[in-house]
C-alpha cells in the first residue's frame, strides 16, 4: 500500500461538488505535484487530508484511515501543512511563530529551530520581527519553517510560489528538494505554476473542476497536447 492512498474522495459545499471521486497515491519519499487552475479543488484536497473538511471516501496514511481522526491527531501522525494563506500570527515575532509549530515535537524544538534557520538563514536574522512586516517570500519561508517544526513525515504545501518573485521561487524549490533528498520527507505540492511543479515533482496529477483529468511523470505530461495548449499556450 502507498504511503498516502486517497480513494474516491468527494467534498461538497452545500450542493456544490468541490471534489468528485478523486483518487491518488503517494509513495514514501516522493514529491508529487497537483496542478490545475484557481478553483480546481487543490486546496480542498489538502484540507481534506488534514481533516479540515467534511468528506466522503477514504484517506489512508501509512495504513491508517485519517477520516477517523481529528486534525490534531493527523498532525501527531506526522503530517504538516503550509497553507496558501500562510495563517501566520501577524503581531508575533518570527521565532514565536516557529515555536508554535513545535507543540507536537517540544523535545526537539531547539534542534528543529536550528534546522529551519539553516534552511532559511534570513529567518534567524528576523527572530524578533513581527511576521506582518516580512516580505511575501519571507512569510512563505516562515510558513514552511513552522510546518517543519513538528517533525513531519509528510509535508503538504499549498501554492508555495503564489505572488513570489522567480528568484524566491527558485530558493523555495531548492529547500523542498533538500528536505526530500536529505531528510526523507514526502512532499505533496499544489501549484498553478505548472513549470515549478513539473520541475520539482516526480509525479503529477492534473486537477480540474474537482476531478483528476490526467496523471503521469513530468516528462510524459509535457508532451501532452492539452497541457501544452492549456498551460503553456503552444
Amino acid at each position: 500500500m502507498a504511503f498516502l492512498e486517497i480513494q474516491n474522495l468527494e467534498v461538497f459545499y452545500g450542493k456544490a461538488c468541490s471534489l468528485h471521486k478523486v483518487s491518488l497515491s503517494v509513495e514514501k519519499g516522493e514529491i508529487i505535484g497537483i496542478i490545475g487552475p484557481n478553483g480546481a479543488g487543490k486546496s480542498t484536497l489538502l484540507d481534506s487530508i488534514l481533516g479540515l473538511t467534511h468528506c466522503y471516501g477514504e484517506i489512508l496514511f501509512d495504513g491508517t484511515n485519517l477520516r477517523d481522526l481529528s486534525s490534531t491527531e493527523i498532525v501527531r501522525r506526522g503530517i504538516a501543512y503550509a497553507p496558501e494563506a500562510r495563517n501566520l500570527f501577524s503581531y508575533m515575532g518570527v521565532k514565536d511563530n516557529l515555536l508554535i509549530g513545535a507543540y507536537r515535537a517540544k523535545r526537539n524544538k531547539e534542534r528543529n529551530l536550528q534546522m529551519v534557520y539553516d534552511l532559511f538563514p534570513i529567518l534567524s536574522k528576523r527572530g524578533n520581527q513581527e511576521a506582518k512586516t516580512l516580505s511575501g517570500g519571507e512569510q512563505q519561508m516562515l510558513s514552511l519553517g513552522r510546518a517543519l517544526m513538528s517533525n513531519p513525515r509528510m509535508l503538504l504545501v499549498d501554492e508555495p510560489t503564489i505572488g513570489l518573485a522567480p528568484l524566491v521561487c527558485k530558493e523555495i524549490a531548492q529547500v523542498l528538494k533538500n528536505l526530500n533528498q536529505e531528510n526523507g520527507i514526502t512532499i505533496v505540492i499544489t501549484e498553478q505554476n505548472v513549470n515549478f511543479a513539473l520541475t520539482l515533482s516526480e509525479k503529477i496529477y492534473l486537477l480540474e473542476t474537482g476531478t483528476i483529468k490526467m496523471k503521469g511523470r513530468p516528462d510524459e505530461l509535457k508532451q501532452e497536447t492539452y497541457i501544452q495548449e492549456t498551460y503553456f499556450g503552444s
